[in-house]
């Protein structure tokens, strides 16, 4: 199974992810800057392109099963590789106005399940590089109803949690079933203890408080000028 938690910064997606790896047969790597994001986003142009239509502007000579084949080949040859793993995925933050490129994951990892989790934008706007932006209680907001529209739109492939579950290890651990993991009851409480509320390097930084990547004036996500930014 390819597993792809989807969530938000500050949300307790790392502790999440600490809890997939204490499981036999698991491997969930950490956040990447949106490299597979970007990787997915370079195969839906290709797949767009090979649906164009047969003119010397849209020539292109690839094969696109063998493109979806070296997609595969580069996600498991740097991360460790999906055959080696029961359950094998990635973390990430960065998501927004991008979740329609999971579609194309499904496409690539016909196994994919989605694992949405958000938290009160509220509280979460007061969480480290959050609180240095005012706005951010709204871009959370828009943010956590994509996540849960997602949900809606794939409740098959997909499920989703909130910050106030990482607390209740049944819950947990019936989640985990969900995605074919055996949770353990002393696994959740050695790690829930140990939950980091350490400052961040990014809480020091320029880099802009959505994206985490570029600065805000030329951000990577470029959610500034959205009309709900205004409010």
């Amino acid at each position: 199974m390819f597993l792809i938690m989807v969530t938000t910064g500050r949300s307790g997606s790392t502790t999440l992810k600490n809890l997939v790896n204490s499981c036999p047969n698991a491997q969930m790597n950490g956040e990447c800057w949106g490299a597979l994001i970007d990787l997915l986003l370079f195969y839906k142009k290709m797949k767009m392109t090979s649906t164009m239509p047969n003119s010397l502007e849209w020539e292109n000579g690839f094969c696109l099963q063998h493109l979806k084949r070296q997609i595969r080949s580069i996600i498991e040859d740097t991360w460790g590789g999906a055959d080696a793993w029961r359950v094998f995925g990635f973390k990430d933050i960065r998501w927004f106005n991008r979740l329609d490129l999971l579609e194309i994951l499904f496409d690539i990892y016909p196994d994919t399940m989605v694992w949405c989790h958000i938290r009160d934008p509220l509280e979460q706007s007061k969480s480290s590089w959050w609180a240095s932006d005012t706005r951010s209680v709204y871009h959370l907001e828009e943010y956590n109803r994509q996540i849960v529209n997602f949900h809606k739109l794939h409740p098959d492939k997909s499920v989703l949690t909130h910050f106030d579950d990482i607390a209740n290890g049944t819950k947990m651990i019936e989640t985990f079933k969900k995605f074919k993991l055996d949770l353990t009851p002393q696994a959740f409480k050695r790690i829930t203890k140990h939950r980091s509320h350490r400052v961040e390097v990014h809480d020091k930084s320029q880099y802009c408080p959505y994206c985490l990547v570029g600065a805000p004036q030329d951000c990577y996500c470029q959610v500034g000028p959205l009309a709900w930014f205004s409010k």
